[in-house]
C-alpha cells in the first residue's frame, strides 16, 4: 500500500468525524478544538442532559435555559482547552488533574444555571463531566496515533499524548456500563456500585434502566467507584484502561446493533 493511500485514507477518516483534513489535525490546538466539540456532543446527546430542553417549557423559559448553558458550554469548552495544554506542559499527576477539571466544570455549570427554572443548575452531572472530559482525551489519543504514525506533526503535544495515553481514563457510558453488567451475570456477581434495586435472589438478572443508575447522574463518588471495577478489569488483561475500553466499547456496540437488527427484521 502507498503511503498516499494511507494518507488519503486517514484524511478522510478525520474529516468525516472531526472535520480536519490532515494540514488541521497536525496543528494540535485545532485538533483540540474539535476533539472538545465531539467529545461534548458525547457528553450531553445520549444523557438526560439536552433530553431536558425537550420538556414542554414555554418559549421564554426554553430560550433563557438554552442560553444559560450555552454559555457554560462554551466557558468549560476553553477550560477544557487550557488545562489539556497546562497537563501536556506541565506534566501533572493525571488522577488529580481529571478530577479537579471535572469539578470546576460542574461549579461552572451551577453558576451558569443558577436561579434558572426547574433547578436547571444540577442538571449537568458528574457523568456528563467526566464524559466530556475522559472522550476529549480518547479524541486525542486516536489522532495522536494517526498523526505520529504518519510522522506529519513536530508538535512535541503530540507525542506528550502517547507517552500519557496509559493514565486516560475510561469515557463511561451505557455500552460500558452494561458490558460490565453482562460480564458480572456470566460471573453470577452482583458486585457492582450504583444498583439502584433491591436484589432478593443475589442474581442479576437481565441489565434494566431501572436496575442501574444512568451514567448521566451519577456524582464523584459514584464514578471513582465503577471506575475502580474498570480498572482492575483492565488490569487483568495487562492493558491500560483506554485500550481495554477500545475493545470493550466496540465488541458492545456490535451486539448492540445486532440485537437491533432483530427486532427490525
Amino acid at each position: 500500500m502507498s503511503n498516499n493511500h494511507i494518507k488519503n485514507s486517514i484524511e478522510f477518516l478525520l474529516f468525516s468525524y472531526f472535520n480536519l483534513d490532515l494540514k488541521d489535525a497536525s496543528d494540535f490546538d485545532k485538533a483540540l478544538d474539535a476533539a472538545i466539540k465531539k467529545a461534548y456532543e458525547d457528553a450531553t446527546n445520549e444523557g438526560a442532559y439536552n433530553i431536558l430542553f425537550k420538556k414542554e417549557y414555554g418559549d421564554e423559559i426554553i430560550d433563557t435555559l438554552k442560553i444559560k448553558s450555552k454559555n457554560a458550554r462554551d466557558k468549560n469548552g476553553k477550560r477544557i482547552k487550557r488545562e489539556v495544554k497546562n497537563l501536556l506542559k506541565e506534566r501533572l499527576e493525571y488522577d488529580i488533574w481529571h478530577n479537579e477539571l471535572c469539578k470546576l466544570i460542574n461549579n461552572t455549570y451551577k453558576a451558569c444555571l443558577k436561579n434558572a427554572p426547574y433547578d436547571a443548575e444540577n442538571w449537568f452531572s458528574y457523568g456528563n463531566s467526566q464524559k466530556w472530559v475522559n472522550m476529549t482525551m480518547k479524541y486525542l489519543y486516536i489522532i495522536s496515533g494517526l498523526i505520529n504514525e504518519l510522522g506529519i506533526s513536530d508538535d512535541e503535544r503530540w507525542i506528550e499524548i502517547d507517552n500519557i495515553y496509559k493514565q486516560f481514563h475510561v469515557p463511561i457510558d451505557r455500552y460500558i456500563v452494561k458490558s460490565v453488567w453482562n460480564e458480572s451475570l456470566k460471573e453470577n456477581s452482583i458486585n457492582l456500585p450504583n444498583l439502584v434495586f433491591s436484589n432478593t435472589t443475589g442474581k442479576l438478572g437481565k441489565y434494566s434502566s431501572e436496575k442501574y443508575k444512568s451514567w448521566s447522574t451519577w456524582e464523584e463518588e459514584e464514578y471513582n467507584d465503577f471506575r475502580k471495577v474498570l480498572n482492575k478489569k483492565a488490569k487483568i488483561k495487562r492493558i491500560s484502561p483506554i485500550e481495554w475500553e477500545s475493545i470493550v466499547w466496540i465488541k458492545q456496540a456490535k451486539k448492540e446493533r445486532a440485537n437491533k437488527n432483530k427486532t427490525t427484521k
